[in-house]
């Protein structure tokens, strides 16, 4: 269940929690590019990532080498991550944000 502000995050839709099967801690570059504050967050290349799925905790990493690909999770073994069936919900970070779980 996701949490926001301390309570569970309601889906307005089905007045549910809103639940997911596995949590993609992405980490990524990522720096202001303007006076607005929009992001640039560097998609490509290789970086550290934290999975969660079936209740554990998989220390990755993922790597995208070009733009039209798709990003790879791999674990310590540098084998691909099979994801439990269900919805990935992916979440990027740069490297130096605390992330509390």
């Amino acid at each position: 269940i996701r949490y926001i502000n301390g309570a569970p995050h309601i889906d307005k839709l089905t007045r549910k929690p809103i639940e997911v099967s596995n949590i993609v801690i992405q980490k990524v570059y990522a720096k202001v590019k303007d006076k607005k504050g929009r992001l640039y967050v560097k998609l490509t290349g290789k970086g550290e990532a934290d999975i969660f799925t079936e209740g554990k905790l998989i220390e990755a990493t993922w790597i995208k080498k070009h733009d039209g690909d798709r990003t790879k999770f791999l674990n310590v073994n540098g084998d691909e991550i099979r994801f439990t069936p269900g919805n990935i919900w992916i979440e990027m970070v740069p490297p130096w944000a605390k992330v509390r779980f």
